[in-house]
């Protein structure tokens, strides 16, 4: 039996309004893709590594995927009741770990045909770690105070409130910092990847 998404999951640290993310997604913000992977994401691995506990790699993947295959769904507007958000997204994650588990049965009763020479595939772990080191770099050039805002809702895991509170500013202010610097870095993030997917793909093919 598959493990449950259940309440002993660990819980992010900041608020997720669902309405607002479907919404949002379904008109084109990324700083609300970026929320809602931040969010989901540590419940989705917590998911996947005990359901595939001898399998990190994979574990890996179903989390990538789920996202994913998330958020182009909301983005396709196939989601009717965002308050679902939650349920549509564990499914997916459920049905990612069902194929992993169908695949390893068939790893396990079919022999590759001779000569058989697996394409190349892009390393996940570089590709995750120079995601991380972009993003580093992005948060670092961000204003100390939206920096500062950004610490302490990804670290240290406050609300709205707890943070205008430590910092003495009023909750649209924490929310209009905490989007701009998500911005900033998601599209950082994602110009270092289509410039580099622009670059190999425009390499000359050699024969």
């Amino acid at each position: 039996m598959l493990p449950s998404l259940s309440s002993d999951s660990p819980k992010p640290g900041f608020e997720l309004d669902p309405s607002r993310c479907v919404q949002a997604i379904r008109q084109g913000s990324p700083e609300w893709e970026t929320e809602l992977a931040l969010y989901f994401q540590p419940r989705i691995h917590f998911y996947a590594s005990r359901a595939l506990p001898n399998n990190r790699p994979a574990a890996e993947d179903v989390v990538q995927d789920t996202l994913w295959a998330a958020i182009k769904a909301l983005r396709e507007g196939r989601l009717n009741e965002p308050a679902n958000l939650a349920s549509f997204i564990y499914a997916i994650a459920r049905h990612r770990v069902m194929d992993v588990h169908r695949g390893q049965a068939r790893n396990r009763t079919e022999t590759m045909p001779e000569g058989f020479e697996p394409a190349a595939l892009p390393d996940a772990a570089s590709a995750s770690a120079e995601r991380d080191r972009i993003a580093g770099q992005a948060i670092g050039e961000l204003e100390p105070m939206d920096r500062e805002v950004l610490n302490l809702v990804l670290v240290r895991g406050l609300n709205h409130a707890q943070i205008a509170q430590q910092l003495s500013v009023t909750i649209a202010a924490v929310r209009q910092r905490k989007c701009r610097a998500l911005r900033r870095v998601t599209e950082r993030v994602r110009d270092h990847f289509t410039t580099r997917r622009s670059q190999s793909t425009s390499l000359p093919r050699q024969e």
